[in-house]
């Protein structure tokens, strides 16, 4: 009887380990389905304290090659770097910001559109 109990046992913990790795893989492979789904982007996002943003925007003339670089602050504008920190308007959009070579934000910008986000669902 107890052989018996212990064999109904081992099957039953291989079953539940079974059905953990099927859950899992499972899991993984919706993971993977939606992160192939996203749109690939060369953009460099940085997210600083508001505070910092000044000296970021300094750091980045100081350090890359202002032939090369125009700053834009309008989803129209042609320059390769988006500062995106004002809360009242939208955010950019996907394809606005993947046009860009190097985007800056806010944490404070990225919790208030997350809160957007999450009203409009």
């Amino acid at each position: 009887a107890e052989a018996a109990e212990s064999v109904t046992s081992n099957i039953e913990q291989e079953l539940a380990s079974g059905k953990r790795r099927t859950m899992a893989r499972t899991q993984a492979t919706g993971e993977a389905a939606r992160l192939s789904s996203l749109p690939t982007s060369t953009t460099t996002l940085i997210v600083v304290p508001a505070p910092l943003l000044d000296h970021w925007s300094s750091q980045i003339r100081l350090h890359v090659d202002w032939d090369a670089l125009d700053i834009s602050r309008r989803p129209g504008d042609a320059g390769r770097v988006l500062y995106d920190i004002n809360a009242r308007r939208p955010m950019f959009t996907v394809e606005e910001m993947r046009r860009k070579l190097i985007v800056v934000t806010t944490f404070h910008r990225l919790t208030i559109e997350a809160r957007r986000q999450r009203l409009s669902k």
